[in-house]
């Protein structure tokens, strides 16, 4: 067996281990709450700093004595990644709420049917429990919200699967630069267990791979993941107030199962972006003499 396979099944079997021992300390937490949604948020807390940031940690600490470095953790981030990612969520948001509704409209043959059921159940039950977390009506547990769901969350994911995951499958020699991207992020989308989110969240989890693969740091990717998220939270909190942020969802979605024009266009601007503006805004510039 090679070093690189045994270093992956090293980090399976922290996340493993780390995953159980944040549901005993999220049981022990939980008994100091009595709100079923402040247990939630910790308990979403624990798994992301316990379960995710922990394992990664812990498993790259074995071989990397740097570890904060080796995660994509260390050095300084100018403003061109973090202005890029805001310009890559405008110009995709339409394509991505496309690519949500086209997923969540899969329908299965009718002889596997009841894998559909069941799958739509744990989509609907994942639903019904985020609800319960978001569903605050006061600004302090918007901020909380963002802060746990959106900053710690986005951190902690990161940390574990662009960090750990996506690098130490980039150090197998075949499955270096795009195929270790490609494959973290279908980790990451599959370990939601959402599979009628697979694809968008896929496509997100390429996106933050190809921003750690392009800068050498992890923290563009962090700030693109805690802004989609923050973006969630925040569009369920105006639910609550009127919906005024309603075409963050919509933007995108042709009405009557349309054509898609704004998807489309939102698709061409990508592609131009990525082609003509992509190495300037992610890819460091070297200074001359350096």
């Amino acid at each position: 067996m090679s070093v690189y396979i045994r270093r992956l099944l090293w980090l399976a079997m922290m996340f493993c281990v780390f995953i159980v021992i944040a549901g005993l300390v999220s049981v022990g937490i939980n008994s100091l709450f009595e709100s079923t949604q402040t247990r939630l948020l910790a308990s979403s807390a624990v798994q992301g700093i316990v379960g995710f940031a922990g394992a990664a940690y812990f498993a790259v600490k074995r071989y990397h004595p740097d570890a904060c470095r080796y995660l994509g953790l260390t050095g300084r981030v100018g403003w061109r990644p973090l202005a890029g990612v805001i310009l890559v969520f405008i110009l995709g948001l339409p394509l991505l709420n496309w690519l949500v509704a086209v997923n969540e409209s899969v329908t299965f043959p009718t002889w596997i049917g009841g894998l559909e059921g069941q799958l739509r159940e744990w989509e609907n039950a994942a639903r019904v429990m985020t609800e319960e977390m978001l569903g605050v009506v006061s600004l302090s547990g918007l901020i909380l919200n963002i802060l746990i769901i959106g900053v710690l969350t986005g951190f902690c994911e990161e940390v574990f699967f662009r960090g750990a995951t996506q690098q130490m499958i980039g150090e197998v020699p075949v499955l270096r630069g795009g195929s270790a991207v490609w494959i973290a992020a279908i980790i990451f989308s599959a370990a939601h267990f959402q599979f009628f989110g697979f694809i968008p969240r896929m496509m997100l989890g390429v996106f933050f791979g190809y921003l750690l693969l392009s800068t050498g740091s992890l923290w563009p990717g962090i700030f693109a993941h805690a802004l989609n998220n923050s973006l969630v939270v925040l569009t369920i909190w105006f639910e609550h107030h009127g919906n005024i942020l309603g075409f963050l969802q919509t933007c995108g979605v042709p009405e009557d199962g349309g054509f898609p024009w704004m998807a489309i266009v939102s698709a061409l601007m990508l592609a131009t972006f990525f082609v003509y503006w992509y190495n300037w805004f992610f890819v460091p510039q070297i200074k001359e003499g350096e």
